[in-house]
């Protein structure tokens, strides 16, 4: 399984968004994955995921391998992640999971920090 070093992003309670980890930019690659965007509007996360391979599936699990908890989701065919987190989470680790057509599976790991929630 190729694993990508950590992701770390910070959204603002006005939707200002910072990343820092193995980029630091908008454009984070985890082995052909990347985080593209990612928005905070009106309570809803939205996080985009481009592959520069081409994934016959994604999913998306926390950090720790556990599932997603119920207000997040991951769009199988895409990859997007969006959710409302409720108040009083702070941050979330999501790994996302990409699978390719041969059974080649690649990750990226996303630390999400939620400021003003």
């Amino acid at each position: 399984m190729g694993a990508s070093p950590p992701v770390e992003v910070t959204v603002g309670s006005d939707g200002q968004v910072q990343i820092s980890g193995n980029q630091g930019t908008p454009g984070v690659d985890g082995g052909g994955l990347t985080v593209a965007e990612i928005r905070l509007d009106n309570g809803l996360f939205t996080m985009t995921v481009v592959d520069t391979q081409v994934a016959a599936q994604y999913n998306a699990a926390l950090a720790d391998g556990s599932q997603l908890p119920e207000w997040l989701s991951v769009d199988p065919a895409t990859g997007a992640v969006t959710g409302h987190p409720p108040e009083g989470v702070s941050q979330v680790q999501i790994r996302i999971i990409a699978t390719d057509a041969d059974g080649k599976v690649r990750t990226l790991n996303v630390t999400v920090k939620f400021q003003g929630q």
